[in-house]
């Protein structure tokens, strides 16, 4: 993960938030409700002591709660195809 990458709430991170479906802990939704597609994970990391702040950015990364901004503007960006045959 690069420090400088700057991350927005994907569709399903905005759900996350709005309908607590996931249950996610506290620290992952507290940090979950901190990115605004304006600030960087080194931002979020400075604003949160940075005790752990990667591996959370992480763990919302790969629950697909957050992508990165830019990619925000892409259509089909971070959509995961489903296998061929299902």
């Amino acid at each position: 993960m690069n420090s400088q990458t700057v991350y927005a709430k994907s569709a399903k991170g905005r759900e996350e938030l709005s309908t607590r479906r996931d249950g996610l802990s506290p620290r992952l939704r507290a940090l979950l409700v901190q990115v605004d597609g304006r600030h960087s994970a080194q931002d979020l990391a400075e604003r949160n002591g940075g005790a752990g702040i990667y591996e959370r950015l992480q763990q919302l990364i790969d629950g697909a709660y957050i992508i990165a901004a830019e990619a925000e503007a892409k259509p089909g960006y971070g959509v995961v195809p489903k296998p061929a045959g299902l």
